[in-house]
């Protein structure tokens, strides 16, 4: 089955992903999928964001320019943002509301965090960014992070990460300290209101046992009400938990 159809996106949807470990592929991944489906798809980060690859969009549109977005066609993927070094540019959470509201995309898919191509984090005090309007929140962590040191090197925040998991540097990532990132009201969700549907992507699945992911996604599963896949972006595997 496609990811878009194991995360329900059936209808007109504001997308958020947050946490380290694929969210830019997880993004691509879906935002093809859905071109697939003639879907009109619209990716923006509140953030920044790495300048995509040209054979993944159809359209990239610069902010400080004005854009006709009622002649963009169905079954296409469309990146808008602000022009900065090496990188697009942030785009304010009421502007992505606003594009919402009018009905102009089918699916919008924002980046609302950063992570430095780190496999696991912990958001600072001022992120994530995530629009208010939006639909769905998908947090994503790296089980290439499991059983690594809690260090910089492989914690993106580091800092932040042992304050929310009561955590030291001499100790290593496991099933408690993951199950504490994700359940954490400062933690991976923060800032998700009720209203918003939570999805957890255990991320790359194709760098771990299988059977422990299952039982890091049981720990989180038994204490909440959030929607859990196993995921291998590389691999197009998506499991449901």
């Amino acid at each position: 089955m496609k990811l878009y159809k194991k995360l329900n996106i059936d209808r007109l949807e504001l997308i958020s992903l947050v946490g380290a470990g694929g969210k830019t592929s997880t993004i691509y991944a879906l935002a093809k999928e859905l071109k697939r489906e003639n879907k009109k798809v619209l990716i923006a980060s509140t953030t920044k964001m790495y300048y995509p690859n040209e054979n993944f969009i159809d359209n990239l549109f610069l902010l400080d320019n004005d854009i006709e977005y009622k002649n963009i066609p169905q079954g296409s993927i469309t990146v808008i943002g602000h022009k900065v070094k090496n990188k697009i540019g942030r785009v304010s959470s009421d502007y992505i509301n606003k594009l919402y509201k009018k009905d102009l995309f089918d699916v919008i898919l924002v980046e609302a965090d950063g992570a430095r191509k780190k496999p696991i984090k912990a958001p600072e005090t001022y992120e994530p960014v995530i629009p208010s309007k939006s639909t769905k929140v998908i947090g994503i962590l790296g089980l290439d992070s499991y059983k690594k040191n809690i260090n910089s090197e492989n914690v993106h925040r580091v800092d932040r990460f042992r304050e929310i998991t009561l955590s030291k540097s001499s100790q290593i990532i496991d099933e408690t300290i993951i199950k504490k990132l994700v359940l954490n009201p400062k933690g991976l969700f923060k800032g998700v209101s009720e209203s918003m549907e939570k999805y957890l992507l255990l991320n790359k699945i194709d760098t771990i046992d299988l059977n422990i992911a299952k039982e890091v996604s049981e720990k989180i599963k038994n204490e909440s009400k959030i929607k859990i896949l196993i995921t291998s972006m590389k691999n197009k595997v998506f499991i449901e938990v």
